[in-house]
């Protein structure tokens, strides 16, 4: 037993005498064989070499543009100009699908969007009813959600 032991410092048995040492070989036993071999370290896995594929990703630019003309969450504003600010899109909670940013002004929209926020907008051609959009009715630019009444939109 001496042998299998050697003269490990940190040897829980280092105190026992040959006798416990044979208990305690036999407690190991006995749990190597307990229960299907619950207390038994995991099997090594093996992995079947695969080949490589390279994953084309969407790209998507590290900045998105945040309007300085606000859209109104009530009024309206007018489409004045297109100038803009970078903003990073990793140090922004962005969602990925979003395409520019926009600063609300006014509070028809509270309490989802307040005065001064950030909405982010995915540019899409059509809405279907009860969606939010940023609309342009006679030159000035809204922030609502789309209603049709009469099959018109309200």
């Amino acid at each position: 037993m001496e042998a299998y032991f050697g003269e490990n410092s940190y040897n829980p048995m280092k105190n026992l005498n040959e006798e416990g040492r044979k208990k305690v070989m036999e407690y190991i036993s006995l749990l190597e064989g307990y229960n299907n071999g619950e207390y038994l370290k995991e099997a090594p896995v093996l992995y079947e070499a695969a080949s490589s594929q390279i994953v084309d990703f969407p790209t998507q630019t590290s900045f998105i543009r945040v309007y300085e003309n606000p859209v109104s969450a009530g009024l309206g504003n007018f489409l004045a100009n297109e100038t803009y600010e970078e903003v990073n899109r990793k140090d922004n909670n962005i969602p990925a699908d979003a395409d520019f940013g926009v600063r609300i002004t006014g509070n028809s929209m509270q309490p989802r969007y307040i005065n001064g926020q950030i909405v982010w907008v995915h540019q899409q051609e059509t809405l279907e009813e009860g969606q939010i959009g940023i609309f342009e009715l006679n030159g000035e630019c809204y922030c609502k959600q789309l209603h049709y009444e009469n099959q018109q939109a309200q």
